[in-house]
């Protein structure tokens, strides 16, 4: 079902799983996450995508957040504001080193 969505709509596709990410869990979506099984984007797709999202309306809410160690996290402003985002994003960044 995921790869027939992600033919039919890549950017809804992406967009619904920040935002489930964003209200169930609450947590931030890893932006390689896309790069992975079962999604199969290659980076300029997923580059791409998010470069199509700025801008539209239905994608307003969807945001990037860069970590000091460079790791991407994508939100969704709907269901975190920046500093729950900005919190969880030092506490989950896996390239940290403590």
């Amino acid at each position: 079902m995921l790869l027939a969505w992600k033919e039919q709509d890549p950017l809804l596709l992406m967009a619904e799983i920040v935002r489930f990410n964003s209200f169930h869990n609450p947590r931030l979506t890893v932006k390689s996450l896309f790069m992975k099984l079962p999604f199969q984007f290659s980076p300029k797709e997923v580059e791409a995508s998010l470069h199509a999202m700025k801008g539209q309306e239905a994608f307003e809410d969807i945001v990037q957040i860069v970590t000091p160690v460079g790791t991407e996290f994508l939100y969704s402003t709907r269901y975190l504001d920046p500093n729950q985002a900005a919190r969880l994003a030092e506490l989950c960044d896996p390239g940290q080193t403590y």
